[in-house]
């Protein structure tokens, strides 16, 4: 039995659990306790990792939310609408991640905080960003002094960033762009030629008045 196999489901606390899916992801629920614009941050990991730069990596969908819209499962575990998670890469020490309640409430809490994540996520869709990241967002450890810090890879993040996956999203991206200025540009266009028509229908009567007058 694996590791991964061995976890089973299980509860680490009021909100907060883990759980092997159906499909052998990995499931993280986190009841945030900074109780920020949501309360609820969902991980969602594929467990068959990446090696990036020589490092191991994991693709995850992450989702934030309240727990008002939770859908319980056996009055404990919860999900939430996937169209609304978005794709990330990260790397995590996955025993600790498992065992160690500090670093997986850090992990949850700090790392994948949902204003820094949508940040990377922002600069991901950018060609030359001060960050170049595409979906990857870092990892944790402890540092010399004991404490859990934040770190990011900025050799991954490079690597991650010109991916032709990443290359690709951000040509669709860009196209959907262009699609909404195509139509800004016609919404505008038949605005500017209905004010031209407004404005030479007024010339017009100007002129009409003008010969009236002249005319009397």
């Amino acid at each position: 039995m694996t590791f991964l196999e061995e976890l089973g489901e299980k509860e680490l606390g009021v909100g907060t659990y883990y759980r092997i899916r159906k499909d052998n992801t990995i499931e993280l629920g986190y009841e945030n306790k900074l109780k920020e614009e949501y309360d609820n941050t969902r991980l969602i990991i594929n467990p068959i990792s990446m090696i990036i730069c020589g490092q191991k990596t994991f693709r995850c969908k992450i989702s934030w939310f309240n727990s008002s819209e939770r859908v319980h499962f056996n009055k404990k575990i919860s999900n939430y609408d996937e169209r609304k998670s978005y794709d990330i890469i990260v790397q995590f020490n996955i025993e600790k991640l498992f065992t160690d309640k500090n670093y997986y409430a850090f992990f949850m809490e700090q790392l994948l905080n949902k204003d820094r994540i949508q940040k990377y996520l922002e600069y991901g869709m950018e060609e030359n960003p001060t960050i170049k990241c595409g979906n990857y967002v870092g990892y944790i450890d402890y540092n010399e002094q004991g404490k859990l810090k934040r770190y990011f890879d900025e050799e991954i993040g490079t690597k991650c960033h010109y991916l032709e996956e990443k290359q690709e999203e951000r040509i669709r991206y860009r196209n959907k762009k262009v699609e909404y200025y195509d139509k800004e540009i016609e919404t505008k266009e038949k605005e500017l030629a209905e004010l031209r028509e407004k404005k030479n229908q007024l010339l017009k009567e100007n002129n009409t008045d003008k010969t009236i007058k002249h005319t009397i």
